[in-house]
This record gives structure tokens, C-alpha cells and sequence, in this order.
């Protein structure tokens, strides 16, 4: 799939980081397809569980949809301020590789939000995602 070319080396800085994620989100049209491969590219970037990763993305973004999606839950009658395909839960705890806190606005941007996912996974976070720990969590 053509997503590979558009893939900075890890590791990157911030700025080049910020440069790519421009490039990538102008050379892709995001949509179910599109989504999915990326994803599965971040899984193997990052050496985690590809079937894991994929699943629960696929599941928390309902079906890789809409790159700005918010959950759907509510809690004590709000709507659950979690964001995009990785639904990033905002404020967040989670960072990018680089140490930067999740912000509304990288978590709908999906070459930001699934990098920062599979970071997150490689480094055990993996039970921060509902989807994850209902399919795969002990």
C-alpha cells in the first residue's frame, strides 16, 4: 500500500514530526480504507500486535468513520471529551514519542493520533482503550 513512502524514520523530532503529519494529512484521504492501512503501518513501525492495534481502533473510532469522531458516551450527562480514531480521552495523561501531551487537536488528526496509539501501545498503555481492555485485557 503507497502509505510506506509517507512514513518519517523513527526516531524523528517534533518539528519534522509536525512537518510529516502535515504532509501525510494532505496526501491522504482519510477514510475507512485509508485509516486502516495506516494503522496497521503504525502497528508494525512500532512492533506491536497489528490484529490487537487494528481491532481496537477499529472498534473505539467506529470503524475508522470519521477522523474527528467524539464518543459517544456520557458521563453524569456529558459527552465524553475523547476525540478522533484513537479516541484520546482530553485533557489527556497520554503523549506523542516525543513526550508531548495529547491535545484535542492532534487526537483528530489522524497521522498524529494513530502514531501516538501505537507509541502508547508499545510502551503498555494499551489498557488506557476501553476496546482493548473489554477484547484483549485481563
Amino acid at each position: 500500500f503507497p502509505l510506506l513512502f509517507l512514513i518519517p524514520p523513527v526516531p524523528y523530532v517534533l518539528t519534522t514530526q509536525k512537518a510529516e503529519a502535515a504532509e501525510i494529512h494532505q496526501a491522504v484521504e482519510w477514510n475507512p480504507q485509508t485509516a486502516e492501512a495506516f494503522a496497521r503501518e503504525m502497528a508494525r513501525v512500532y512492533g506491536v500486535n497489528e490484529t490487537q492495534f487494528v481491532e481496537t481502533m477499529r472498534c473505539e473510532s467506529i470503524g475508522f468513520v470519521d477522523p474527528a469522531i467524539q464518543s459517544g458516551y456520557t458521563y453524569h450527562g456529558q459527552q465524553e471529551p475523547s476525540f478522533g480514531y484513537a479516541q484520546f480521552f482530553i485533557p489527556s495523561v497520554l503523549t506523542t514519542e516525543d513526550g508531548i501531551v495529547m491535545t484535542k487537536e492532534m487526537a483528530i488528526d489522524p497521522s498524529i493520533a494513530l502514531r501516538a496509539a501505537a507509541y502508547n501501545f508499545k510502551i503498555g498503555n494499551q489498557g488506557q482503550w476501553s476496546c482493548w481492555r473489554k477484547k484483549y485485557g485481563t
